[in-house]
């Protein structure tokens, strides 16, 4: 019997499909129209609307025809897993009935068989129970371990987890060369926990530069509140001067009742001035200090969290 080329098969027979499964026919017909619409969006070169109408297609009515066109189509998309899984359920389906047409699709199969690239899961021992191994988002369970599982070429994340264990992970390379690459799960530790009543010191991850930078803040701060502080004293300063000049009082023996109160006022003013020319200078000098250590030598902090409270630290 004469054997045409696959792609001249698909073409003639794409939208063979087997029995109808409703009694009237609409899924066939359904299926015809979908897979028509969707092969002329190929030839148009519009993969990306054609697919969906050939999965949609393929979904109906599962033919040889349309399960290859549908891999013809997702290949052009760079899907190469679904399309090479594609190919193998049209191989399946193609020996079941017999069809001619298998050993076509069995050479598309081998042709992407040396594309896409494999990950084979092992484990170097027992695992514990309800341990959850993921590829990427898809996850498996004890029995994908040892089968060859295809994979789009790229990086792909490795995961394994169990309750009470700590959790492993890898990151594997794999490239379009059919190649199957391995990928040993060790032994998954024992996940740690801290005794009941004990306090687990936590330092808070501040860096030296922030840290340092932060405390010249606090020195600039600090520094102008000293300026600010020694201005008022000074203006307190000759409030106080000019309330003694009104006062009258040589050798501070006043003529009278109101001269004596001024005198008084002149005092409290003075000593005012003299708390805030005091605490302006320590401030002042506090906040340069501050400063210039912050700057030269780098202010390091954190906070130690106990049983007792948060506790800071230099």
């Amino acid at each position: 019997m004469k054997r045409w080329p696959l792609p001249l098969v698909v073409g003639l027979l794409g939208a063979v499909a087997l029995p109808a499964r409703g009694g009237d026919g609409t899924d066939t017909a359904a299926a015809t129209e979908l897979f028509d619409a969707g092969r002329d969006m190929m030839k148009a070169g519009d993969y990306a609307a054609a697919c969906p109408k050939l999965a949609e297609s393929a979904r109906l009515q599962p033919s040889v025809g349309a399960l290859a066109k549908l891999a013809e189509c997702e290949e052009h998309e760079r899907r190469l897993v679904s399309a090479y899984g594609r190919w193998k359920q049209a191989l399946n389906l193609a020996r079941s009935m017999g069809d001619e047409r298998a050993a076509d699709v069995e050479k598309e199969v081998s042709r992407l068989d040396g594309i896409v690239p494999k990950l084979r899961i092992a484990a170097a021992g027992a695992l514990p129970a309800e341990t959850v191994i993921r590829v990427d988002a898809v996850e498996l369970g004890p029995a994908g371990l040892g089968v060859a599982l295809a994979v789009e070429p790229g990086t792909h994340a490795v995961q394994a987890s169990a309750p009470h264990r700590a959790t492993w992970s890898t990151r594997v390379e794999t490239k379009a060369d059919g190649a199957t690459t391995g990928v040993t799960i060790p032994p998954l530790d024992e996940a740690a926990v801290a005794p009941v009543g004990v306090a687990t010191p936590v330092v808070s991850p501040v860096t030296p530069a922030s840290t340092s930078s932060s405390w010249r803040t606090v020195g600039l701060v600090g520094a102008g509140a000293g300026v600010v502080a020694l201005g008022v004293g000074a203006a307190m300063g000759f409030v106080a001067m000019n309330q003694r000049n009104e006062a009258g009082c040589p050798g501070n023996v006043c003529p009278d009742e109101g001269s004596a109160s001024t005198l008084r006022g002149a005092k409290g003013s003075a000593d005012v001035s003299t708390a805030l020319f005091i605490a302006g200078g320590v401030m002042l000098g506090g906040g340069l200090a501050v400063w210039w250590l912050s700057a030269e030598h780098g202010v390091r902090a954190g906070v130690l969290v106990t049983p007792m409270g948060a506790v800071g630290s230099f």
